[in-house]
C-alpha cells in the first residue's frame, strides 16, 4: 500500500471554529446585501427591495444546501470508512472522525443564521422539498446493488464537496459588496473547510492508488456524476426565491426563470462551480476511466429537453 499523502490539519495556532462557538447573525439594516447580483433576473425586479430580498432568499438557499451537505454528505463519508476493505491508517482515520464534530457544528451554525434571516426578511422556505444535488446523488445510489459500491459512492461524495465547498466560501468571504455578517460567517466556516478539503483530498489519492482497474473505473463514473450532480443550478430553488423576492405567480416566475436559463447557462454555471473538484481530479488518471465530455453532452440534453418540457407545459 503507498504511503499516506501529506495533508494540513490544525495545530496549536489553528482551532476548529466550534470549541469558539462564536458567529455573526444578520441585522436586518436596509444596507446589508447577502448574494451576488444574478444579472439575467435584475431586469424583472421592480425595486431595490426585490432585488436585495432575491438575494436574501438565495443566501437562505445555499444555507440550506449546507445543513444537508454536512448532514447528508459529508458525515455520512465518514461513517463509510468503516465499511470498505481499505486499512486506511489509524492517524488521518482519526482525524476524519474530528471532522464530523466540526460538520455538525457548521450545520447548526448555518441553521442560527437562516432562522434569523427567513425570520428578519419574511422568506418562507420550502416545504419538504430535498434539494435537487441530493435527490440526484441518492437517486444514483439507489441504483447500486452492491454495499461496497453504496459506501464507495458516498465517500465520493464527501470528497466531491469538500473539493469545491472551501473554494466557494472563500468567494463569498471575500466579497466586498456582501454584508458583513454573510463574510464572517462564511470566512469562519472557509477556515475549518480549507482543513477539510486537504483531509478528503489526501484520502481520495490514498484510496485511489489502493482501488484495482476495475474500482478505478467505477469511482472514476461516481466521481464525474457526483461532480455533475452536485454543481447543476436548482432551477426549481430559482423560481422559489424569484416567487419569495416579487411575490408573483408560480407561472409568472417559472416561465422568467426557464426562459433566462438555457442549457448552456446551466452547463457554464456547473463547470464553474465544479472547477475546484476537476482540478483536483485531473491529477489523478481517471479521465483514462471515464469519459467527462460524454456526461457534459448527455446532461445538456437532459437540461435542453427538461426546459423545453416545462416551457410548453407552461404554455397550455
Amino acid at each position: 500500500m503507498s504511503q499516506y499523502p501529506t495533508y494540513h490539519f490544525y495545530d496549536d495556532t489553528r482551532h476548529p471554529t466550534v470549541l469558539s462557538q462564536v458567529f455573526p447573525l444578520p441585522t436586518g439594516t436596509e444596507d446589508e446585501k447577502f448574494y451576488p447580483d444574478e444579472k439575467k433576473v435584475l431586469k424583472y425586479f421592480s425595486n431595490e427591495r426585490e432585488r436585495r430580498k432575491f438575494g436574501a432568499a438565495q443566501f437562505c438557499s445555499f444555507l440550506r444546501d449546507t445543513i444537508e451537505v454536512e448532514h447528508c454528505l459529508v458525515i455520512p463519508a465518514i461513517v463509510s470508512l468503516r465499511r470498505i476493505p481499505y486499512s486506511i491508517p489509524d492517524k488521518p482515520k482519526q482525524d476524519l472522525y474530528k471532522t464530523a464534530t466540526d460538520e455538525g457544528y457548521h450545520a447548526e451554525q448555518a441553521n442560527a443564521f437562516l432562522v434569523e434571516l427567513e425570520t428578519i426578511l419574511e422568506i418562507i422556505p420550502p416545504q419538504n422539498r430535498l434539494p435537487l444535488f441530493l435527490r440526484r446523488l441518492e437517486s444514483a445510489k439507489s441504483k447500486e446493488s452492491s454495499v461496497l459500491n453504496k459506501n464507495l459512492l458516498t465517500i465520493v461524495n464527501g470528497i466531491v464537496t469538500e473539493t469545491r465547498i472551501s473554494v466557494e466560501l472563500s468567494k463569498f468571504a471575500g466579497d466586498a459588496e456582501l454584508s458583513r455578517t454573510v463574510r464572517e460567517i462564511c470566512k469562519s466556516h472557509a477556515h475549518d473547510e480549507a482543513i477539510h478539503s486537504a483531509q478528503f483530498q489526501a484520502l481520495g489519492r490514498w484510496l485511489w492508488d489502493a482501488f484495482d482497474e476495475r474500482t478505478k473505473e467505477l469511482t472514476s463514473n461516481f466521481l464525474h456524476e457526483s461532480a455533475i450532480s452536485r454543481s447543476v443550478p436548482d432551477i426549481d430553488s430559482l423560481i422559489h426565491c424569484f416567487i419569495a423576492a416579487t411575490g408573483r405567480s408560480l407561472k409568472d416566475a417559472s416561465k422568467i426563470i426557464l426562459t433566462e436559463y438555457s442549457a448552456e447557462t446551466m452547463i457554464n454555471y456547473m463547470l464553474d462551480a465544479a472547477k475546484p473538484t476537476l482540478k483536483y481530479v485531473s491529477h489523478l488518471n481517471i479521465y483514462d476511466f471515464s469519459d467527462f465530455d460524454a456526461m457534459i453532452a448527455v446532461e445538456s440534453k437532459r437540461i435542453e429537453e427538461e426546459i423545453h418540457r416545462r416551457l410548453k407545459k407552461l404554455a397550455r
